[in-house]
């Protein structure tokens, strides 16, 4: 059979055919305008899914982070109430310390004062003797002198100072 000699009958079958392929093919195109669509509405939905999932991500984690920053804010506040009170310890019981050695030195500042009084009355005392001695002796000379007597040798005054 040649091409050219077709029997109407071939073309209507031809032609019934092509159209059917032309439905298939429209078919086909709707299909894939069809997978297209729902290939964009699909990576929309991935990319908002996305989206979301980091979202909550970046919310969980700084949730985690907050607990962590306030366990780790307690943990120093304690750790620096525990400071503050050691030191406040040591610093109480060296004020303690110095306290009592001012209180001691105290004391012995008082008691060097009664004995520095002690020993200056005593400095006088003995000062006013010798003076006293120190006359008594000048008059014994005189005296010795004006009698005729020999005088007193500075032994004789040094014996009777003390």
């Amino acid at each position: 059979m040649d091409s050219g000699t077709k029997t109407p009958q071939g073309a209507r079958a031809t032609d019934r055919v092509i159209g059917a392929l032309l439905r298939l093919a429209e078919l086909l195109d709707r299909t894939i305008d069809e997978v297209k669509s729902l290939d964009s509405d699909f990576q929309e939905r991935l990319l908002q899914a996305v989206h979301e999932t980091e979202a909550s991500l970046q919310n969980q984690a700084a949730r985690h982070l907050e607990t962590g920053l306030e366990e780790t804010r307690t943990k120093f506040e304690e750790h620096f109430k525990k400071k503050i009170a050691e030191i406040s310890g040591e610093w109480e019981a060296e004020r303690t310390r110095l306290n009592n050695e001012v209180n001691r030195l105290t004391q012995a500042t008082a008691q060097w004062e009664t004995e520095r009084a002690r020993l200056t009355g005593e400095i006088e005392r003995l000062a006013r003797v010798q003076a006293a001695t120190h006359a008594e002796a000048e008059k014994a000379i005189a005296a010795a002198k004006a009698t005729g007597r020999p005088a007193p040798t500075t032994t004789n005054i040094e014996t009777l100072r003390y």
